[in-house]
This record gives structure tokens, C-alpha cells and sequence, in this order.
């Protein structure tokens, strides 16, 4: 079967490349894929400048944002043929991430995940499935805001986004989920982002991030660019009494005053739950508008490329999700 594959520690545009076909194991199920989100951590990976192939193999099969539907289902285990599921990035202490670090990932026409690995996704989502991994890195941060946040994170609090990409804008529907009062940064330019973050119902913003904190005096901030002046004004200007999360980024960095600043990177099973609920409950017609660019599956080294308009792959300013059909 065909698969989208790279060699880690090389700086090369991925590959499509036959891999031997899926040997289910005891208690997994089989699944064809339907459809692959790319991020920026497979930018980071084509790049040479992160991931790891699996021991003994120069060559990783790419993909953790997966969506595909089950073939072959194990007695008992909850799916069946035809479930519309997603599988999970890796187990909580685990080094092996799929599609990252040490395990292939779901970048294949087929693949198999252990049973406990899957999450059932509602038939009704379709193709919009494919934003539950992305989803469950922002559930996982909403869930340690609202365990440090008490009052903040119930309602009464303003919460300032930066930036929207993927993780941005489903940060803020989380929040405004939530009951609050939701401002998104948006960079200058940048017209199919600021679109979908009006058509959020939060509020749209641009300029530096150090002048939206001090204008609008957030009481949760969350930083989804990942760049380092954002990040750096971020944690210069963290709110008193308040909390700053730095999605994308693990540890604890000092805040000034009496505010905290933590990170928080990757999802665990129940995360993927959670997104599946916040995106079965977002507006159809929102989420479709994240979708800015598509290729097939022979055509995939193109999102790493920038495609033929050489703007419009995973890197590009107008694209929010690239997705590969599979």
C-alpha cells in the first residue's frame, strides 16, 4: 500500500513510498484511512529537525491527525465496521509517538490501533473528524485551566487567543464554550484566518501582542502562534492573578507578578473524548471553513512544497488546515 513517509534528521520533502500492508494484532482494529491533518510538527520532521524513525528503519510513515473508517473490529471491543474513528498520538509516559517519534504513524492508505487507542467520532462529523487531534491539545489545555483558573475559567473571565491557526481557533471555541468573553489576535493580512475567527463569535483583533495584553488585561491567555516574540511577550505581560498557557510548549516558565504561565503539549485518550464532543457540538459550517487546503495522497510532498502557487501548503499565511485525502 502507498504511504506518506520521510527520514527523519534529513531535509527532504516527504515521500510517497509502498509499505507493507497492516498486520492486525490481537485486540487492534483495521482501518482505512480517509483523511491525514498536517501540522507544523510534520513541517519540523521534513525539515530534519525533529522526529525519530522506528529502530531499525530510516524511514517513518508520517501522520498523527488521522480520520479513517473501520474495516475489522475486534469482539467486543465497542467498534464496528464502517465507525468513523480517529486514533490517539501515543500512551501517557511513553516515548513512542505515532507518525513522530519511534512508531509509524497514520499517513496510510490502512492502518491499524489498538482497540484502547481509537476513539469513536459521531457519523455526523465526516471529514471534520479530522480536527479531533488538534482538538484534543486544546482540550487538554482547557482542562488545566480550569483546574488553576477556578472563577476565571466559569464564565466571568476575557480570554485573549493569539493567533489563528488551527489550535487558536479551537482554543477559543472552547472558551467561548465556556460562557466567555473571547478576543482572538490575528496577524495583519492574513484575510481566511481573521474570516474564521469572526465567524467564531469571538472577537477579532490585530497589532502587537504586548498591546492587545495591555489593552484588553486578559484574565486567561492563551498563546497558539509558537512563535518567539509572541511567546516572549506573552510572558512579559502574563496577567496578575491570572494564567497564561502556552500551547505547544511543556514546563513551567516564570511569569512576572503573581500570574502563571505553564505549557502544555499533546493530548491523552481522554482529551480526544473531549474534542470529539466540543467538535460534534461547533457549527458544521464554521469547521468546514478550516479546510483551506487539500491534496490527494500522491500529491502530498506538494503541502510541504507550498503546492503550485507556492503559498498554499502547511507553511502558507492563508491556510489554517492542510489536509491529504487518503
Amino acid at each position: 500500500m502507498r504511504a506518506l513517509t520521510a527520514v527523519p534528521g534529513r531535509a527532504r520533502p516527504p515521500e510517497i513510498t509502498k509499505v507493507p500492508d497492516p498486520v492486525v494484532g490481537t485486540g487492534e482494529l483495521l482501518v482505512q484511512g480517509v483523511a491525514l491533518g498536517l501540522c507544523r510538527t510534520d513541517r519540523a520532521i521534513a525539515a530534519g529537525t525533529y522526529g525519530r524513525a522506528p529502530e531499525g528503519r530510516r524511514r517513518l510513515v508520517l501522520g498523527h491527525e488521522p480520520l479513517g473508517r473501520v474495516v475489522i473490529a475486534p469482539p467486543g471491543s465497542g467498534f464496528a465496521a464502517d465507525d468513523l474513528v480517529v486514533g490517539v498520538l501515543g500512551r501517557p509516559g511513553s516515548d513512542r509517538q505515532r507518525g513522530i517519534r519511534r512508531m509509524d504513524g497514520y499517513g496510510s492508505e490502512q492502518w491499524t490501533v489498538a482497540a484502547g487507542d481509537a476513539v469513536l467520532l459521531d457519523p455526523a462529523l465526516g471529514q471534520r473528524g479530522v480536527l479531533t487531534a488538534p482538538a484534543a491539545v486544546a482540550a487538554r489545555a482547557w482542562e488545566r485551566i480550569d483546574g488553576l483558573g477556578g472563577r476565571l475559567a466559569t464564565g466571568r473571565g476575557r480570554v485573549l487567543v493569539t493567533g489563528a491557526g488551527t489550535l487558536g481557533l479551537l482554543s477559543a471555541l472552547m472558551g467561548l464554550q465556556r460562557g466567555l468573553d473571547v478576543h482572538i489576535l490575528v496577524p495583519a493580512g492574513t484575510g481566511v484566518r481573521s474570516a474564521a475567527a469572526r465567524g467564531s463569535g469571538a472577537t477579532c483583533h490585530t497589532g502587537p501582542v504586548f498591546e492587545a495584553m495591555t489593552r484588553l488585561r486578559p484574565d486567561i491567555v492563551v498563546e497558539a502562534t509558537g512563535s518567539a516574540p509572541a511567546v516572549s511577550a506573552v510572558v512579559g505581560y502574563a496577567p496578575a492573578g491570572g494564567i497564561a498557557c502556552l500551547l505547544g510548549q511543556e514546563g513551567r516558565p516564570p511569569a512576572p507578578g503573581n500570574g502563571l504561565v505553564f505549557g502544555s503539549a499533546g493530548a491523552d485518550h481522554p482529551h480526544y473524548v473531549q474534542a470529539a464532543g466540543v467538535l460534534a457540538d461547533a457549527a458544521p459550517a464554521w469547521l468546514d471553513g478550516f479546510f483551506t487546503h487539500r491534496f490527494f495522497l500522491e500529491h502530498a510532498a506538494e503541502a510541504f512544497t507550498g503546492g503550485s502557487d507556492g503559498r498554499s501548503g502547511i507553511s502558507g499565511t492563508d491556510a489554517i488546515k492542510v489536509v491529504v485525502d487518503l
